[in-house]
């Protein structure tokens, strides 16, 4: 917010004395009226968090590592075109880069694949959650439509 004090001025910190309990509200309003909002989060997490932390990262160092390991000392980039020389392409240059870091390469391919099988299964998991919780016999009561056990 472009007219906030600085949290680190004696004003930004009674300011946000104020301001954090008013963010928690209205978190907690929107995660209650959400119907089973722990299914979806279940099914978020494990189609996007748990990619973007573990299936990304292998797969992008392990491209790297390839790319990087299978340059030739003869090739060269040149500032003024803005290319870069190849002397070959391909399998044999991915197998030259794979064959330079093997370990740390098999390593990051069953760590992808690894997270894969992960992913798949979380999806599985929270798939099968939101069915049993909105289909056939489920629910779509929120905090704000239960009644009192004591009522009535």
């Amino acid at each position: 917010l472009p007219d906030f004090p600085p949290l680190t001025s004696k004003r930004g910190k009674i300011a946000w004395v104020f301001v954090v309990p008013v963010y928690w509200a209205v978190a907690y309003v929107i995660a209650t009226a959400v119907p089973n909002i722990g299914d979806i989060s279940s099914l978020v997490g494990a189609f996007c968090i748990g990619n973007f932390t573990y299936t990304f990262p292998a797969l992008l160092k392990l491209g790297f590592d390839i790319k990087k390991n299978a340059m030739l000392p003869e090739e060269s980039f040149d500032t003024e075109t803005r290319r870069y020389t190849r002397l070959d392409d391909g399998w044999k240059r991915w197998w030259r880069g794979y064959k330079k870091s093997f370990w740390m390469s098999s390593f990051n391919i069953l760590y992808f694949l690894g997270s894969l099988v992960v992913c798949g299964l979380g999806c599985y998991a929270a798939i099968e959650a939101l069915i049993s919780a909105f289909g056939k016999g489920g629910t779509t009561a929120t905090h704000f439509s239960c009644t009192s056990p004591f009522a009535g």
